[in-house]
């Protein structure tokens, strides 16, 4: 009669004990949360709307129809008659980095100011 080595059936049942094993913990496993990784014109305005509410509606009235906390500063609806696009953002960076009479600067990043200039051209 043949002679069985004891350790090849175990090593099979092992083998199949770990396979059922990692399939169960896959199964279970829930799917990570999705990241949100929003981009384009709808999100740019309510980031450029937040960021108007944060560092000028003190000053400036932001949305329109509304009249400026203090008269010397524009309310936006003007500011988006006067620049558009490039100008816009340009002057946007120029306070930003450096503030405007009474403005202090507010330090802005790029995508920051581009959000902003964004929400301020939807209200020409």
């Amino acid at each position: 009669m043949p002679r069985i080595n004891p350790i090849v059936p175990l090593s099979g049942a092992l083998l199949a004990l770990v396979l059922v094993g990692v399939s169960a913990c896959a199964a279970d496993r829930a799917e990570p949360p999705a990241i949100e990784t929003r981009v384009g014109p709808d999100v740019r305005l309510e980031a450029g709307l937040a960021l108007a509410g944060r560092y000028c509606a003190s000053c400036h009235a932001v949305a329109a129809g509304r009249d400026s906390p203090r008269p010397m500063a524009p309310p936006f609806p003007v500011l988006a008659a006067r620049l558009t696009g490039p100008a816009l953002e340009e002057s946007l960076t120029m306070v930003s980095d450096l503030g405007h009479g009474e403005m202090p600067p507010a330090r802005l990043g790029q995508a920051e100011l581009r959000d902003l200039a964004v929400y301020i051209d939807s209200l020409d």
